[in-house]
């Protein structure tokens, strides 16, 4: 007999093809969502940017709006960020224009070398 957990559940395999399905079960749950924490470098390479464009959408108030609840500072480490992986993307997916056209405005604020 085999014991085992997929999402909360707790699930008994009594033989060979039993677990063979779990582990179909495991990965296809696993393929669907990205779920956890990311740090802030994970979330920003994702999406193809840099730091330079996450710190002009976190430190907008327009960007920090809509991430305040995504994307939390860190208890342990001044700068350091936790990252709610799936709500990051949804968002991202659903503003990406708008958080495009937040980094642009900010940019030459907060990084005085990229003004033309």
């Amino acid at each position: 007999m085999i014991d085992m957990k997929i999402d909360s559940h707790h699930y008994t395999a009594l033989d060979d093809e039993e677990f063979a399905e779990y582990q179909r079960l495991k990965s296809a749950s696993g393929h669907e969502r990205l779920h956890g924490v990311w740090s802030l470098r994970q979330a920003y390479k994702y999406i193809g940017k840099d730091y330079k464009f996450m710190q002009c959408v976190l430190r907008s108030t327009d960007g920090h709006e809509l991430l305040k609840k995504v994307v939390i500072p860190s208890e342990k480490a001044h700068g350091h960020y936790d990252v709610f992986a799936d709500e990051f993307i949804d968002i991202w997916d659903k503003h990406k224009a708008d958080l495009v056209l937040i980094a642009r405005r900010m940019r030459p604020i907060l990084y005085t070398e990229t003004r033309r």
